[in-house]
């Protein structure tokens, strides 16, 4: 498998300077992270599966709409006094 412009790869390690198994993989594009998540997920290293997660910034998230305060107010306020 290929995966496309990887920006910044780091190994963690312990104390010891010993690898912890771990791995950051910062991409470019959020889509070539989604098919490399997608293409790794599972696969096995040294008999063990490897788990993938796929974290993307804040900035990049949707904001979903909230009612207004007003609208909020008025709901409890009718609920409260009907």
């Amino acid at each position: 498998m290929k995966i496309n412009h990887l920006k910044r790869v780091i190994v963690h390690y312990g104390p010891n300077g010993q690898s912890l198994g771990s791995v950051t993989v910062i991409f470019h594009k959020a889509e070539d992270a989604g098919q490399a998540t997608a293409a790794l997920e599972g696969i096995k290293i040294d008999k063990k599966p490897l788990r993938v997660e796929m974290l993307i910034s804040a900035a990049k998230v949707p904001v979903q709409a909230q009612p207004s305060l007003a609208d909020r107010v008025s709901y409890v306020a009718s609920c409260m006094y009907s």
